[in-house]
């Protein structure tokens, strides 16, 4: 009894290796250098997968087909094709990770572009489309301590608000009582931004929910007829900021401005220099305030 000899043809990263183990994982799989042992194999009876990138191209395939016939006259021979689809085939080249020798896919993807070039299939024969593999999924960015020890907020600027010029001139009015507690010369007005969520935002700040960095007493701000003014210490970045920027989120106890807006001090003008626009995308990063020794 003569065995079985299956032709498995299809570019690199077209599904050959992922076809033999889940169809053909019984049959013994050689190489073109084992012919030898092929056709041994197939006078005994043996069931075989070979999947040369050669044997793509009818010049090489017909000739060998002949030879095995020839050496075991009753063997059966059968073909397992994949679409000469060479995009998707070195799309999989660039992603899969099954081919250690070649992580990038760069030596399969130049033997497919030779081969796909004169990949016939067999007569008679319907080819298999290839399964696109999705691209390798991302590590989680790791954070850095001050991003895993912060708060982040997502907002949206909002640089039509009326309360930003008055809030401008009370500044002013206390540039030297924010100095002190600041610690820094602040500019003389607010970034405000418009952070919907979480929608408990004003009254968490109002309880001290984070901790503020920074408690001016009411008392000791000219013309305040709110509460204490609290200050928390965040990082402001934005696509239009070239850089992480340093400033503070400001808030007086019981402040009337709109529900969802947050008032931004920092050391320069970040509107102007920037080409900041209203509506431009924000995130705001509030640090936990460190523990004194």
């Amino acid at each position: 009894m003569s065995g079985k000899l299956t032709l498995v043809l299809g570019l690199a990263g077209s599904g050959k290796s992922h076809y033999f183990e889940n169809h053909l994982s019984g049959y013994n799989r050689l190489f073109d250098g084992n012919y030898a042992e092929l056709l041994g194999l197939l006078r005994s009876g043996k069931y075989c997968v070979l999947t040369e990138l050669k044997y793509m191209n009818p010049a090489n395939r017909d000739p060998f087909v002949e030879s095995v016939q020839h050496a075991v006259p009753r063997v059966t021979i059968e073909y397992v094709c994949f679409e000469n689809n060479l995009e998707i085939a070195n799309s999989n080249c660039r992603v899969r990770s099954n081919k250690p020798n070649d992580p990038l896919g760069t030596a399969h993807i130049q033997n497919n572009t030779i081969a796909s070039q004169v990949y016939r299939y067999p007569k008679g024969v319907t080819p298999i489309k290839i399964h696109v593999l999705p691209p390798p999924r991302q590590p989680e960015p790791v954070k850095t301590p001050v991003e895993a020890d912060a708060l982040a907020l997502q907002g949206r600027l909002r640089l039509n608000d009326e309360n930003m010029h008055q809030f401008g001139q009370f500044m002013a009015k206390n540039a030297a009582v924010f100095e002190r507690y600041f610690g820094v010369r602040l500019f003389e007005g607010s970034l405000n931004v418009y952070v919907a969520e979480p929608p408990s935002l004003s009254a968490d700040l109002d309880a001290r929910r984070p901790m503020p960095s920074v408690i001016i007493p009411k008392a000791e701000m000219v013309g305040n007829v709110r509460g204490d003014g609290h200050g928390w210490a965040c990082t402001l970045r934005g696509p239009k900021l070239p850089r992480d920027t340093a400033c503070w989120i400001f808030r007086r106890v019981g402040s009337t401005v709109s529900r969802g807006i947050i008032e931004l001090l920092a050391v320069e003008e970040l509107v102007r220099p920037n080409q900041l626009d209203d509506k431009d995308p924000v995130t705001i990063l509030i640090h936990r305030p460190q523990p004194t020794r």
